[in-house]
């Protein structure tokens, strides 16, 4: 029994020891393993991080792409509203200095005008940013005449005066009548009002031309006939404000 013991003595030790040390192998290396895992699990979540990096860099390129386009945008808008700013500024220059040109004017006229204008007889009024001289025809005409009274050229010359100043401003001379018909003896030379308030216009240019020394470039005559009252013709006062030579500023037409 003892021989036998001792025979396979050697046997058992070698397998508790090789079991032993398979254990403490197995023991050393499950540390290693859960190390490992752990170490798998960091890499693959630091490739997640990498990826999503990756994806926000793009994102913020992106995004940093749009941003300077957006900066250009505005620049570019900034400099037109500076152009447009700029454009309005001047407009504003131009309209500052056509007002006081007007303002001088309109104050020559009531300086040369001033008996004719406080009686009534000639009217000054602003319309539509142009400036208006109505002139009684009783001033200018007898009844059924076109030839300029004396009295009515002296008028004229101090207009005339007056508006040389205004070298900027066109200068329509506008002819107008009430609607009662036109005499026998009239229609003879003129049949229409129409021929009526163009030929006293018509006298009033050629006179501011050759007489007060006006430019004929700037010189318009228009008849208007009876289609453009001031008043009512239902009264014989409204019929006498009606008939006139209406003498407008206007502006010159661009590129003159």
């Amino acid at each position: 029994m003892r021989g036998f013991f001792r025979n396979i003595f050697p046997w058992l030790l070698a397998a508790v020891l090789a079991a032993t040390w398979g254990s403490f192998v197995l023991w050393m290396h499950q540390p290693l393993r859960t190390q490992n895992q752990y170490l798998e699990e960091v890499l693959r979540a630091a490739g997640s991080d990498a990826s999503e990096c990756e994806e926000s860099l793009e994102i913020c390129e992106t995004r940093g792409t749009r941003k300077e386009e957006r900066m250009k945008d505005l620049e570019a808008s900034n400099v037109e509203l500076d152009r447009e700013r700029s454009a309005l500024q001047a407009g504003v220059d131009r309209k500052a200095l056509v007002l006081e040109a007007l303002n001088h004017t309109v104050q020559d006229l009531y300086q040369n005008l001033e008996a004719e204008i406080h009686g009534g007889e000639i009217l000054i009024k602003q319309r539509h940013g142009t400036l208006v001289v109505d002139i009684n025809d009783k001033i200018l005409f007898d009844s059924a005449q076109v030839e300029i009274k004396p009295r009515g050229r002296e008028i004229l010359m101090l207009l005339g005066q007056t508006l040389l100043q205004s070298s900027d401003r066109d200068i329509q001379v506008g002819g107008h009548t009430d609607p009662v018909p036109i005499s026998d003896k009239l229609a003879e030379q003129y049949p229409t009002k129409w021929d009526l308030s163009t030929a006293r216009a018509t006298q009033v240019v050629r006179f501011l031309q050759s007489e007060a020394g006006l430019p004929g470039a700037r010189l318009i005559a228009a008849g208007f006939a009876q289609y453009r009252p001031v008043t009512s013709n239902a009264t014989k006062r409204g019929r006498r404000l009606n008939r006139r030579i209406e003498i407008v500023l206007l502006p010159k037409p661009a590129g003159d």
